[in-house]
């Protein structure tokens, strides 16, 4: 019986069989695939449904008109798919060069489909649709959904034939045993191992189960998450660089800026009778600046191709939101200029009160579209990363910026997270410009601005914004002044508005922050000697006329009046009376066949920057032509007013014209550095920097 006991013992190789667990590398092979499938499978279903709802919701909703012909092929290839991966184990695999070819051809077709039409938007528009990468995420989940349900459905048919071969191989050997032992001999050896096998296997399923039923778990369960990680950046992924712009940035400034005052600037004025010679120079090829604005620590070129991040100090391009990178400012990678959209004061960009944010518009309506397309920029100034990217199905958004926020309409964005907080109520009404350094400036009248001088404004604080639509009625609000709109807009610089103020016909600057005011006029001067304001992105420029009896100027016949300026800084809230002949000596261009015989050429708004708005009041018409500045006796100038006796008077006769659009911007940078771009011809310009001081 010993013998007999050994032998079958030999032979047969069910009790291992029995006993030992499954291989390791099968199980987790199987669970990877099964998270993969059941994440694919779910995103797909998440990203197409998302996909249409982004096409519905967009500013464009019928710019890709063949989404129709996408959703029809991919139901049909999803469909299709499924049914030839139904779950049949006998009959899948026999299937899996039909799916494989259907997957081939859906993907060809909905290729060609969207492509198509993503470049011909693209290539009209210079952008590309938020839709695109949805849709083609989604489709890359249905094909990953696919191809690891087949290789899950192949694995368990090779298991499951593997599985029956052995079988069929330990039946016959079992009835080779029993031809072989006598039969008491073997049922009672069947008997005696049957219980052991029993006991075994019972305690093998009681403990090995669960634990592989964890490990199985925790695996799908990673797999699954990996993937829906996936899918949900993809489509901003996507999108990000099937983007024909070029999104370059640089690491942040280490140095703190330091601009120099308008109190400085007027010291240093009289010892510089001419403009230096450039300390650098910067052509920029084809690439025509636009417009100029001074960051926190860097200036800023908006052109006909983008943005270009300037460094001061050497006037190298240091990033980029353009068509061509700085590097190859000839080479345009559109093929076309950009479409700026005006947000502020008719300029396409502004930045917020401390100069780290800037906002820019673009024009993206695709040609023959009867509907528009804007898209909103928010990066920031030092590096160019973008903060917030939306588009807008308006012509003329309302954007506004403070030092932390962005308003886009009633839409209200966390610059630092990029989160999208509670929208405002439909009853508040946002100045477009820049805010205040943590407050939003909002309008209270109901009139429109055209139909009257000054508006009710209020300060809305950064804890209303950050609050909750159901506790924001709790917050309290500050209001300001009634604010000077001449030309329908609310003059910003800063973080502080222009207000008007009945009591004295006082003419102030006013913070929204705190609602403190500062006179930008003198003690003596009312607003009714004002003769012009020049609002720029660092101070505020006020011309006024002194009506008071001048001895000297009395001597001539004709009627004269002195003129002068004060410069309110917006960086230290300071308004100074400024030597108007230094000051504009100062800012003087160096082609001096540009000035006429009756006015002074200025490149810059008293020394700062060049200004975004100018105003005029009704006393500029009534001193026209009337206005002089002293210059002093040892300057001589061909516009010398002399009395009637041919004595030469220390006074030169000036115009204040009301500027055209310049060819030259200038702006204050950090270090007393003057950056300049000056349009060389239609299409191209040069930047240049000069030290000031």
């Amino acid at each position: 019986m010993k013998d007999d006991d050994a032998a079958l013992s030999k032979l047969s190789p069910r009790s291992g069989s029995t006993t030992s667990p499954p291989k390791q590398e099968r199980w987790i092979i199987r669970s990877i695939l099964s998270g993969i499938c059941w994440a694919a499978g779910l995103a797909t279903v998440a990203l197409h449904v998302g996909a249409f709802i982004v096409w519905l919701h967009s500013p464009l909703s019928m710019a890709m008109g063949s989404m129709r012909v996408y959703a029809i092929t991919a139901i049909i290839a999803i469909a299709l798919c499924t049914w030839l991966l139904r779950p049949n184990r006998l009959q899948t695999s026999n299937n899996f060069f039909s799916a494989t070819l259907l997957l081939f051809i859906a993907t060809f077709i909905l290729n060609q489909n969207a492509r198509s039409e993503v470049m011909s938007f693209t290539s009209s528009s210079s952008t590309v649709p938020s839709v695109a990468g949805w849709l083609l995420a989604g489709w890359v989940g249905v094909v990953i959904t696919a191809v690891s349900y087949m290789l899950l459905q192949a694995r368990d048919k090779r298991k499951f034939l593997r599985r029956q071969k052995t079988e069929d191989a330990s039946k016959q050997e079992v009835s080779s045993e029993k031809n072989c032992l006598p039969n008491d001999v073997l049922e009672s050896k069947e008997g005696r191992q049957t219980g052991q096998e029993r006991i075994q296997s019972t305690s093998y399923r009681s403990r090995a189960p669960r634990k592989e039923r964890a490990k199985r778990l925790c695996t799908s369960a990673v797999s699954a998450l990996t993937i829906a990680a996936l899918a949900a950046m993809s489509p901003g992924t996507i999108n990000h660089y099937l983007d024909p712009l070029i999104q370059s940035t640089t690491k942040a400034a280490n140095s703190q800026a330091s601009f120099p005052t308008v109190e400085e600037i007027q010291a240093g004025a009289g010892d510089r009778q001419s403009l230096q010679e450039p300390t650098w120079e910067k052509p920029l090829g084809d690439t025509r600046v636009d417009q100029m604005l001074m960051g926190k620590h860097n200036a800023v070129a908006v052109t006909n191709k983008g943005l270009y991040g300037i460094n001061p100090s050497t006037g190298d391009l240091t990033w980029c939101f353009a068509t061509t990178s700085p590097d190859v400012l000839d080479y345009d990678a559109l093929r076309k200029t950009i479409e700026n959209t005006s947000i502020y004061a008719d300029k396409p960009a502004f930045t917020s009160p401390d100069g780290t944010w800037l906002a820019y518009a673009i024009d993206m309506t695709p040609e023959n579209s009867h509907d528009t397309l804007t898209r909103i920029i928010i990066l920031r100034t030092d590096t160019g990363e973008v903060a917030v990217d939306t588009q807008v199905s308006e012509n003329v958004p309302t954007v506004q910026l403070t030092d932390s926020m962005v308003v886009i309409n009633r839409k209200v964005y966390d610059l630092t997270s990029g989160k999208e907080l509670d929208p405002l109520d439909a009853a508040v009404t946002v100045v477009p410009g820049p805010g205040g350094h943590a407050n939003v400036l909002v309008k209270t009248d109901n009139e429109q601005p055209e139909a009257q001088s000054k508006t009710s404004v209020e300060s809305l604080p950064e804890t209303y914004l950050r609050a909750s639509s159901d506790n924001r009625y709790k917050i309290e609000h500050q209001g300001l002044k009634r604010a000077w709109i001449p030309v329908g807009d609310v003059i910003t610089s800063g973080g502080w508005i222009v207000t008007y103020v009945d009591d004295n016909d006082e003419l102030t600057a006013q913070n929204i922050d705190s609602g403190s005011r500062v006179p930008l006029t003198g003690p003596s001067t009312n607003y009714q000697n004002v003769l012009q304001i020049e609002a720029s992105q660092q101070a505020i420029s006020v011309w006024t006329v002194d009506t008071t009896p001048n001895q000297e100027l009395s001597q001539v016949s004709t009627p004269i009046y002195p003129v002068s300026l004060s410069v309110f800084d917006t960086r230290t809230g300071k308004s100074t009376t400024v030597d108007s002949s230094d000051l504009y000596r100062s800012t003087k261009r160096a082609d001096a066949s540009s000035s006429s015989s009756t006015e002074t050429d200025r490149a810059a708004n008293g020394a700062v920057d060049t200004p975004q708005f100018f105003l005029q009041t009704d006393s500029y018409n009534t001193y026209y032509g009337k206005l002089a500045i002293r210059m002093g006796n040892d300057r001589g100038d061909q516009n010398i007013i002399t009395t009637s006796d041919g004595r030469r008077l220390p006074w030169t006769w000036i115009s204040i014209e009301s500027p055209t659009p310049p060819d030259t911007y200038s702006l204050l940078s950090p270090e007393g550095m003057m950056i300049t771009a000056e349009k060389n011809s239609i299409s191209t310009s040069t930047l240049t920097g000069r030290k000031l001081l």
